[in-house]
This record gives structure tokens, C-alpha cells and sequence, in this order.
């Protein structure tokens, strides 16, 4: 058997504590390995940026994001049309 058991509701103080100090790791051996001439590309990139506490001229150069450059204007609804990265590889690579 197990030792270490769960028991009550919630997320319980220690796992907290301890996926905490997980992403704490993770995020200063993000910011040790990402040059600062990084460039992050990614579809709404801004949000993980903003997520991750990263600073543009500080721990990366520059974003691209993704998003703002493959909107497709939908003229039925009246708006911009997002699709996943998934859909425009397959479209490009002709596998649609």
C-alpha cells in the first residue's frame, strides 16, 4: 500500500505548495534557457506572455502572433474566423 494517501476535499495545503514551487522551477529555468533575442511565435502568444510574466525586451526580443495574422474575415457572421494551428497546417501541407 501507499503512504501517502489523500484525504478531505479540496486540493489539499502541501499539493499546492508543491505544484507552486514546480512552476516556480519551471519559470526561472524558462527565463535561464530563452535568449534574449528569442523570438515567441504562437497563436494569442500575448496571453501565455502575460501568463508566464515574461517582459518583451527583457527575457525575449519580440512575439508574433499568429492570430492576428491568419483571421479570415467571415462576411455571414460579420466578424473574423479563428481557426486552430492544427486546421492551417493541415491546409497548407495538403492534408485537408
Amino acid at each position: 500500500g501507499s503512504s501517502s494517501t489523500r484525504t478531505g476535499g479540496g486540493g489539499g495545503g502541501g499539493e499546492s505548495d508543491v505544484a507552486r514551487g514546480s512552476l516556480q522551477e519551471a519559470l526561472a529555468t524558462l527565463r535561464a534557457n530563452l535568449p534574449p533575442a528569442a523570438i515567441l511565435v504562437g497563436q494569442n502568444i500575448n496571453k501565455d506572455v502575460e501568463w508566464l510574466g515574461l517582459v518583451e525586451g527583457e527575457d525575449y526580443a519580440m512575439q508574433v502572433d499568429l492570430a492576428a495574422l491568419l483571421k479570415v474575415w467571415n462576411p455571414r457572421f460579420g466578424k473574423h474566423t479563428y481557426f486552430g494551428q492544427d486546421h492551417y497546417a493541415a491546409a497548407w501541407l495538403g492534408a485537408e
